[in-house]
């Protein structure tokens, strides 16, 4: 297995050969090389969600001022919905929102990784049992 035979970017590891037949030894490689990934994307993920708890302590502390006079969220008349309430706040914290709508969406895509990585680790694991399983019947002389 060459240096070069993957490449790591938002959705994972991907395999710049796919067609490459891969023994044994390589999917246990890439098997290593997922679970450090995996490892390190969890890592992320806690820093993210750190950020987003940190952004919406930001947000809720600026707009505590204005909460007496923000609408009021109901359905009778002169109330208005939750999103338009969260708009009445954005617009006058487009800052702080702003930097709370980014941190959940870093949170989010750093959530999408480690997922993403997992499924790839589930598969390759997969791909090494078929492997050993091929190697197996080809060292011993069987096959069809």
């Amino acid at each position: 297995m060459s240096e070069a035979a993957y490449s790591v970017n938002q959705s994972g590891f991907q395999f710049r050969n796919p067609g490459e037949v891969l023994s044994p030894f390589e999917t246990n490689a890439y098997l290593q090389l997922l679970t450090n990934a995996i490892g390190r994307a969890q890592l992320e993920l806690r820093r993210a969600r750190r950020g987003e708890a940190d952004a919406e302590e930001k947000y809720h502390r600026a707009k505590a001022p204005y909460n007496d006079n923000a609408p009021e969220v109901g359905t009778r008349a002169g109330q208005v919905s939750q999103k338009a309430r969260d708009a009445w706040f954005a617009d006058r914290l487009p800052d702080e929102f702003l930097a709370l709508r980014r941190a959940t969406a870093a949170r989010q895509a750093a959530w999408d990784f480690v997922d993403a990585l997992k499924v790839q680790s589930m598969l390759m694991g997969g791909l090494n049992k078929t492997a050993l399983v091929i190697e197996t019947i080809t060292t011993r002389g069987g096959g069809a």
